[in-house]
């Protein structure tokens, strides 16, 4: 008899020590583990992300100056301007910065957008994508630079996808 105290005493243990992996984000009435109910909010912070971070809702605007060698950009989140706003904003940064070589590169709305460099006899060219994810744009904008003219090695200047952003990135 003296065995099973301690060795239900560990069990008890160890079972009160596990994670608890229930699902509490249930609406109001609903059963736990139905198709309704999402994960425990405070254990998916935990883990973190499952899936990649998804697109911005809203707009963005790529304005390149190729004598500064910058790339300005603009964002607003949906609700926040339009997508003139974006490219006046874009426009307006690289003005400001002294450039008067200031051209609109890319524009978006409701997607991910990046933008890259790879030196050609001197010059640096530019490439920008948008795709719907965070990872989409990552593996597109590296295969878009991969692709350019020249010997020169890639270089990736931003990935947009998260939060209303103004200003401008160095390429160097």
């Amino acid at each position: 008899m003296e065995f099973w105290v301690p060795a239900l005493c560990a069990l008890l243990l160890a079972a009160v020590s596990l994670p608890a992996m229930a699902q509490t984000a249930c609406p109001v009435g609903a059963t736990p583990g139905s198709v309704v109910c999402g994960p425990d909010p405070v254990a998916a912070q935990s883990q973190g992300p499952s899936v990649p971070f998804q697109r911005l809702d809203g707009y963005g605007a790529m304005a390149w100056s190729a004598d500064a060698g910058l790339t300005y950009t603009e964002t607003r989140n949906g609700g926040e301007g339009t997508d003139r706003a974006v490219v006046n904003g874009a426009m307006e940064y690289c003005r400001s910065a002294g450039n008067s070589d200031c051209v609109i590169k890319l524009t978006w709305e409701n997607a991910c957008a990046a933008a890259a460099t790879k030196p050609l006899n001197g010059q640096r060219q530019w490439v920008g994508i948008t795709a719907r994810t965070e990872f989409g744009a990552r593996r597109a904008i590296r295969r878009a630079c991969e692709e350019l003219p020249g010997d020169g090695q890639c270089k990736i200047n931003r990935v947009y996808c998260r939060k209303q952003e103004s200003g401008y990135f160095n390429d160097y």
